[in-house]
């Protein structure tokens, strides 16, 4: 029976700030920056949420959490 596990939890990420918008969406376009158009649209719907997207924090929850039950079963 196996007795040791990995976890390996993954996000692609998302801009912390509305100055990130570009430089990331630049980033995963390979280089390649989005039109004047693209980018107002994408300051539009972050603004929509708030000014950032909440992944980054559920992400960073959700590792907190596996974390605290493997350490509570004794496996970490």
């Amino acid at each position: 029976m196996r007795t040791d596990w990995d976890v390996l939890l993954m996000a692609y990420g998302t801009p912390r700030t509305l100055e990130e918008v570009e430089p990331y969406y630049t980033h995963i376009r390979r280089g390649r920056p989005p039109s004047p158009e693209q980018l107002q649209d994408l300051i539009r719907r972050y603004e929509a949420i708030g000014g950032v997207s909440p992944l980054n924090e559920i992400t960073l929850r959700q590792a907190q959490a596996v974390e605290a039950k493997l350490r509570e079963r004794g496996w970490a």
